[in-house]
């Protein structure tokens, strides 16, 4: 990833993990391996949270890791525009925040200048088995309703 680190609006918080590798360097080999496994379930936790508030939450956060990882940013970036790619990267980082789309105050956020077409191609490359997935009576995805995931995409509230 090279340039300048794109700069996040005030409201997206980040906090440097520095403090976390002091108090892991006091911990025993035993109280290590504990914090592993807890760290562990907190992830698998955090996939049930996901697949809870909206019936494409873990696919919209497979998407978005996928499409915001370090060697796929520029490309997504230059897919998306400037303005359309700080949309995405606000909308990933409110998503990821709050565990899948809805927040308690039921606020939403709708993806204005990112478009239908520009996510179906994000989903095209990022995500392909999302699109081509099957239904439980095994029949194919069809281009309609690959074109309704996006479409919920695009629709899903972020506060």
């Amino acid at each position: 990833m090279g340039g300048s680190p794109v700069p996040l609006p005030k409201d997206i918080r980040v906090e440097s993990s520095a403090s976390r590798a002091k108090v892991w360097e006091r911990l025993t080999k035993k109280e290590k391996k504990l914090a592993y496994h807890l760290m562990q379930a907190g992830r698998v936790g955090r996939s049930l949270l996901y697949l809870q508030s909206h019936r494409h939450a873990l696919a919209v956060r497979d998407l978005l890791f996928a499409s915001l990882a370090g060697s796929h940013f520029q490309d997504t970036q230059a897919l998306l525009g400037d303005t359309g790619f700080r949309e995405w990267l606000l909308y990933g980082a409110k998503f990821l925040d709050q565990n899948g789309p809805y927040d308690g105050s039921n606020r939403k956020y709708v993806l204005k200048v990112v478009t239908e077409e520009q996510v179906l191609e994000l989903l095209r490359i990022y995500a392909p088995q999302t699109i081509l997935r099957r239904s439980r009576k095994s029949r194919p995805c069809s281009p309609s309703r690959s074109s309704n995931y996006s479409k919920s995409l695009r629709a899903t509230p972020i506060n």
